[in-house]
């Protein structure tokens, strides 16, 4: 169980703003909290109210409940309602559905029903607008992968632009999973267009995915998973256009156990790893790798338990919500930012917070616009919008 199913008491929301200085011009370290915004009428108190999705500019919010989405716009006060639409397929959790980089598409996430239930899954795109879906990678199935049908098991799609993105394809034969092809980088555009970037990213039946893409297109990170093969599980870097990848993580480097999501900074000079803790209540593992020295660094909040965390537009600064179960109120963590994200956080914004989605294995959206949303533990009707000054 995760920080999104946690009960805490009764906390009025409070801010406590934080001023160390005037923020120099590309850094978080001082940034200060320039607003926050009730977002009331968005979700009913009977509704699992994390399942927010920030636009990369920080205008509109996508909510789903159910099967059913809805788009807002969170520049008006109140927030308005674009327009709602309902998606063919079951989806589980939004925590890896990726706005476009310009915001004009969504990719549907493959996590739950791919990593976690093992079904065969294709790329879809979904349009704002229109809600139309769009299948660039159907095999023709969509089942559990119990053998007896070849499939194209393609999951983890992530943005290169707005009109491009690579994932990770699995070739499984008739025999089934355990007579797999070794995992394969792709490359597909919006029109369905689909090549072979490079294979195979790991060899025999190791499960890759995690994908994390660099800023500039020019590296991907992966989670190399082959119980059989320890010398190479872990993290993995591949430079386009190199000849193989390199291994950049043992698993215990990232906590002894393997991340489910992974991503780059801005500046493409971090890589962060994420996994929900398996313990009940336990947040999220989460690891910050500095790529030039390599060193790695847990990220913590002192005496308080992280479960979620976001990648600034610019820059690195980390901002991440930290609490602990029980805390009262006059005690309730908050939200902190680390510049650089390998530094100690500092708390600027006080409250009963949680991600905008559940469950701690994505960074959740950190806007251009310097705006985030979270989930109010409190209140799960009142979520908030969140303004940043630097």
């Amino acid at each position: 169980m995760s920080r999104c199913s946690v009960a805490l008491g009764r906390i009025a929301i409070s801010a406590a703003i934080l001023v160390s200085g005037p923020a120099f011009a590309q850094s978080y370290a001082n940034a200060t909290i320039a607003n926050v915004q009730i977002l009331e009428g968005l979700v009913d108190k009977d509704t699992f109210g994390n399942r927010f999705i920030l636009s990369p500019d920080g205008t509109r919010l996508l909510h789903l409940v159910s099967s059913e989405l809805c788009l807002f716009d969170v520049t008006s006060v109140p927030a308005s309602e674009l327009s709602c639409g309902k998606i063919e397929r079951s989806i589980g959790s939004t925590e890896d559905m990726f706005w476009s980089p310009g915001g004009t598409r969504l990719v549907l996430p493959t996590f739950t029903n791919a990593i976690l239930a093992f079904r065969d899954i294709d790329i879809v795109f979904l349009d704002p607008e229109t809600w139309t879906e769009t299948n660039i990678s159907d095999d023709g199935f969509d089942d559990y992968m119990f053998g007896g049908v070849p499939v194209q098991w393609d999951l983890v799609p992530r943005w290169l632009d707005d009109e491009t993105l690579m994932f990770v394809r699995h070739e499984v034969p008739e025999a089934g999973m355990g007579a797999r092809e070794p995992p394969a980088l792709m490359r597909a555009d919006v029109g369905g267009e689909i090549t072979e970037v490079f294979a195979p990213l790991a060899r025999g039946r190791a499960l890759v995915y995690g994908l994390a893409v660099s800023p500039d297109g020019k590296r991907v990170a992966f989670v190399f998973d082959f119980p059989d093969s320890p010398k190479e599980n872990g993290v993995h870097i591949f430079e386009i256009g190199s000849k193989a990848p390199r291994r950049l993580l043992t698993v215990d480097d990232v906590g002894g156990i393997h991340p489910f999501g992974m991503s780059f900074s801005a500046d493409g000079k971090y890589l962060l790893t994420l996994r929900e803790h398996p313990e009940q209540n336990a947040g999220t593992i989460a690891m910050v790798v500095n790529l030039e020295t390599g060193a790695v660094t847990h990220i913590q909040a002192p005496e308080r338990t992280v479960y979620g965390v976001a990648w600034s537009p610019t820059g690195s600064a980390l901002a991440y919500v930290a609490a602990n179960p029980g805390d009262g109120p006059d005690d309730p963590g908050g939200l902190y930012i680390a510049d650089p994200p390998d530094t100690e956080g500092r708390l600027v914004l006080a409250g009963p917070y949680e991600p905008p989605q559940c469950c701690g294995n994505q960074p959740f959206p950190w806007a251009s616009n310097d705006t985030m949303v979270l989930g109010n533990l409190d209140e799960p009707e009142k979520p908030v919008r969140i303004e940043l000054a630097r």
